[in-house]
């Protein structure tokens, strides 16, 4: 009978062992749960806490596409306004080129060899072309100082014009071929030369020349006279809005 009961004794102790063991396996399970627990909260903070990132950052792109649309209209609006303004502008421009007039009246002149004894360049525009002869003592037309090549005289008209067409009227008292052989320039274009003797020369410009300065240039060893030199065209522009 003791032997017996000390068996039953040994067993018990030995089932009280293995549950005390598997309780401390239980809470250890426990605590590693409540260990990921904790984790897995972390992680839903972290989670919850970047979702609200994401939805301040969805609601500011909003705002920034509504404030980019607000813009594209405003800028629309402005651009419809400028076409509208170019478009006004283009139709002024239009008008002021197809009026064509007389631009080198009074305008200054210069010569590199010109005579200063009452024959100066600015005879060459001062609007006088008939009183020209040698018994007149009014004598109104331009003349060199020598015979020389490259005698030139020049207009000034004061600012960038759309150029249409140089008339040059020659001396009618005397030597006319003198002005053969010379050349017309609106700034570097060339627009004329006078192939032969006559009384005037009209020499029409090419589509689109603008120039501030007429040149008359005798590239032959000759003298230059002139009586008048008339330039008609339009303007003036400004040198960056030159209009075909």
């Amino acid at each position: 009978a003791v032997v017996s009961t000390q068996s039953t004794g040994n067993a018990f102790s030995t089932r009280m062992g293995e549950v005390k063991e598997r309780i401390g396996i239980f809470e250890g399970a426990i605590k590693t749960l409540e260990a990921h627990t904790d984790t897995i909260s972390t992680r839903m903070g972290n989670v919850e806490e970047k979702a609200d990132i994401v939805e301040g950052a969805v609601k500011t792109l909003e705002t920034s596409i509504a404030d980019l649309a607000d813009t594209t209209d405003k800028i629309s609006e402005k651009v419809e306004h400028s076409v509208e303004l170019a478009t006004a502008v283009k139709s002024r421009q239009e008008a002021l080129v197809s009026e064509i007039r007389l631009i080198s009246h009074f305008k200054l002149t210069g010569s590199n060899a010109v005579r200063v004894d009452g024959h100066e360049s600015e005879l060459a525009a001062d609007g006088l072309f008939i009183y020209s002869d040698r018994t007149t003592h009014t004598r109104t037309y331009t003349h060199s100082d020598h015979t020389a090549a490259n005698n030139k005289l020049w207009v000034d008209l004061g600012g960038v014009f759309k150029i249409s067409r140089v008339k040059i009227w020659n001396t009618r008292h005397c030597c006319q071929e003198q002005f053969v052989g010379t050349h017309v320039y609106a700034d570097d274009t060339l627009i004329g030369t006078a192939i032969q003797a006559q009384n005037t020369y009209t020499f029409d410009a090419p589509d689109s020349v603008y120039a501030s300065r007429i040149t008359v240039n005798q590239p032959l060893v000759k003298n230059l006279h002139i009586l008048e030199v008339q330039v008609w065209g339009c303007g003036p522009f400004p040198s960056e809005d030159l209009f075909a």
